[in-house]
């Protein structure tokens, strides 16, 4: 993929499952790769490997439940690599409790959500105004 080569993409959700899927599919066709994900061990461990692969990856901590640490990530994203091409809100999670739907409890349905929803939305808002702009500019 010519047209991937070089440019980044940010992944939320990256340090296992669908996130390092992609994560790894991105690096292995020539992008710059940051990695976000809210534990910061299993994304530590994902960034060192697909360096030691050789691919240029960066990790950063990132809560999407947080616009602040979203807006964060989108800042690191930047001061690392200037522009960003490809954003996958990509972090979610199931309702957080075992069993039955009906016994879980409206924690677990509140943090679903704001994983899962309000995630995407900071993802849209903190990338999505800033970065298209600047592309905007840049292909101007």
């Amino acid at each position: 993929m010519h047209e991937l080569a070089g440019r980044t993409a940010v992944v939320t959700g990256a340090a296992s499952g669908i996130g390092r899927a992609l994560a790894t599919r991105f690096a292995a066709d020539g992008m710059r790769v940051v990695l976000a994900d809210v534990v910061p061990e299993p994304l530590e461990q994902t960034v060192a490997e697909l360096r030691s692969a050789g691919h240029e990856v960066t990790g950063v901590p990132t809560d999407v439940t947080s616009p602040e640490s979203v807006e964060a990530l989108r800042d690191a994203a930047v001061a690392a690599y200037d522009r960003v091409h490809v954003l996958c809100n990509n972090a979610g999670v199931g309702s957080g409790a075992e069993g039955r739907m009906w016994e879980h409890e409206r924690t677990d349905w509140h943090w679903a959500m704001d994983v899962n929803v309000y995630g995407v939305v900071h993802g849209i808002a903190a990338f999505v105004r800033t970065c298209s702009s600047t592309a905007t500019k840049a292909t101007s």
